[in-house]
This record gives C-alpha cells, sequence and structure tokens, in this order.
C-alpha cells in the first residue's frame, strides 16, 4: 500500500466526488458509527452498518458496509478515527433513507481498503456551519443546521424500535435552552455517551439536526 504522504497527495474532497467514481482516495474522520442491524428484502439479506464520516473542509457523508465488510473495517471505522478510504464506490443517496449528504453515500467492494491516518487533521472549517439558538428558531420547519451548546440534561431513552427516542438539553452563553431528540441508534449509542459525560457539563455539538413543528 501506498505511504501516508502518497496517500495524502491524492486525497480529494467529498464536495468533488460523483456518482459512479471509485478509483479515488478521501481522508476523513470517523464522525459516527451505527449499530449493526439485519435486513431482508426481496433481493437480498444480511447485516448492515452506516458510518458517517466528515472531511477537513466539514462535508459529511454516509459509509454503507454490508455482511463481512463490517468485522473487515471494524477497527479501522471507530468513531474519532482518522483515516482513509481507498476505492470507495460513490453511490446516490437512497430516497428512502435520510442522509447526511444531498446527492452521493459511500459503498465498500472488494478492492476498497481503509488505512488509518496519523497525520494531522483540522476542524477549524466544521464551525462554519454553525448557526445561534436564535437563528434556529427562526428557521422553517424541516430546515437541517448545526448547533452548539453546553450540555446541562440528559433524558432516559423511551420507546422501542423505530419510536425509540431521547432528549437532551443544550444552553449557550445566554442561559437560553434548546432540546434536541435524538432518534434510533444515537438514542441508544450517542445518547449513552453523553449520559456518562452529564457531570461535567461538556460543550456539545449537534450536527445535521432538523428542525421539526409538533401539534
Amino acid at each position: 500500500m501506498a505511504s501516508e504522504k502518497e496517500l495524502l497527495d491524492q486525497c480529494v474532497p467529498i464536495n468533488s466526488l460523483r456518482v459512479s467514481d471509485s478509483c479515488l482516495v478521501i481522508r476523513v474522520l470517523v464522525f459516527g458509527s451505527g449499530i449493526v442491524k439485519e435486513f431482508n428484502n426481496k433481493t437480498n439479506q444480511g447485516t448492515r452498518k452506516i458510518v458517517t464520516l466528515v472531511d477537513e473542509e466539514g462535508t459529511k457523508i454516509h459509509a454503507t458496509l454490508f455482511n463481512g465488510y463490517i468485522e473487515l473495517w471494524e477497527n479501522y471505522l471507530q468513531q474519532n478515527k482518522i483515516c482513509y478510504i481507498i476505492n470507495g464506490r460513490i453511490n446516490s443517496t437512497n430516497p428512502n433513507f435520510q442522509s447526511v449528504h444531498k446527492e452521493l453515500e459511500i459503498g465498500f467492494k472488494k478492492n476498497t481498503l481503509v488505512k488509518e491516518s496519523n497525520s494531522h487533521f483540522s476542524t477549524i472549517d466544521f464551525s462554519n456551519n454553525f448557526i445561534s439558538f436564535d437563528e434556529a428558531s427562526k428557521c422553517t420547519n424541516g430546515t437541517i443546521f448545526d448547533i452548539v451548546g453546553i450540555l446541562v440534561d440528559v433524558k432516559p431513552s423511551i420507546g422501542e424500535g423505530s419510536k425509540k427516542r431521547r432528549e437532551i438539553v443544550f444552553i449557550n452563553e445566554m442561559v437560553d435552552r434548546k432540546t434536541v431528540t435524538l432518534w434510533n441508534d444515537f438514542s441508544e449509542i450517542d445518547g449513552q455517551e453523553l449520559q456518562k459525560l452529564i457531570d461535567e457539563k461538556p460543550v456539545v455539538a449537534a450536527c445535521d439536526v432538523r428542525k421539526t413543528l409538533y401539534r
């Protein structure tokens, strides 16, 4: 396999990817790692896992792994690790599922490789996407945005299956409160991690939050 310097020279940003691209290298931070789930449809069955990746420009994309690829790359695609994805196949997003990228997702195939990166990963550009609590309140229904605040409360998880959810509460520098609901995998995985940190009152970023108005 190529050296890290050679891989760095070959890297392209997520925003430059196009559907059906496959001979490429991207360098990403593993932003989130979902739960392994079973699936069974008309054409196939097995297990599936979705991993959220982000590059240094702050652009996020989902990578979907099936069956044996989940275990094969498990040690590399752990949350907060930095890695190169080599020869992943770029697919259009499935309109039946929510995605962090409007158009694209990454699929793994036989010649796809993952290599851990030891080089510095800059998150400076991530802050360009955050909005204030006041701006979030003015967003229209269905708007997707990023916010950051001090975590002050993590509610117990309630519901089952696709209705499983957990509320977390942020405050900002003006002590305004903002409630975010974590659904499904986020309720179970991220919710448990945040529960462990609640006594520290950490600063937490919530990305790709969708505003929903309940009546």
